[in-house]
């Protein structure tokens, strides 16, 4: 198999997405570092350029992708949701309502097109923990750790939770310590 690039599993584009890498100071940080984080007012002079930018522009195409990471990207791909559908930019940020629809609906579209098959699929903390809101119907905020595993099981029209942020897979390590040790800027 090939991986198939899905801008529909994207980090949320949120204020705090942008403030993580696009306001003066960032540090990586979720939300922007402590001096320019959320609530204080940040000049668009000073934001980085790319925050005016639709958030899908700043995505690499799976040709780009391909040149990175060789064959294992399967260029021929056609996204469910075109990184073009992704307008948002600083100051018109996506919805947590849109977030989660977002990889709701993509994860229902895979599950329809491929039924009875085993369909894994790849993204960061934010859209897999809303991801677990949509599917299991749940306002449970959950903490997805470093390189949480989520499994849900189609039955009809609902989907059972078997495996909900586990990190178990990391044995022994510390999942948060994992991730400062990776994380740019600790």
């Amino acid at each position: 198999g090939k991986i198939c690039p899905e801008p529909a599993l994207a980090e949320i584009i949120w204020e705090e997405w942008y403030r993580s890498w696009g306001v003066p100071g960032t540090d990586g940080e979720w939300g922007g570092p402590p001096h320019c984080g959320m609530g204080v007012p940040v000049p668009v002079h000073d934001l980085h350029p790319a925050c005016l930018r639709p958030a899908g522009e700043l995505y690499l195409t799976p040709s780009q992708l391909k040149d990175h990471f060789g064959e294992i990207i399967a260029e021929e791909y056609e996204p469910q949701l075109p990184a073009s559908a992704l307008r948002y930019v600083w100051n018109n940020v996506e919805t947590r309502e849109a977030s989660t629809d977002r990889v709701g609906k993509f994860a229902e579209a895979c599950a329809d097109k491929h039924p009875g098959e085993t369909i894994v699929m790849c993204s960061h903390g934010g859209p897999t923990s809303l991801l677990y809101q949509y599917l299991a119907k749940s306002e449970e905020e959950v903490e997805t750790g470093y390189t949480a595993i989520f499994c849900y099981v189609r039955e009809g029209d609902s989907w059972r939770v078997v495996s909900k942020a586990s990190t178990a897979h990391l044995g022994d390590i510390d999942a948060v310590e994992l991730g400062l040790q990776y994380a740019p800027n600790r």
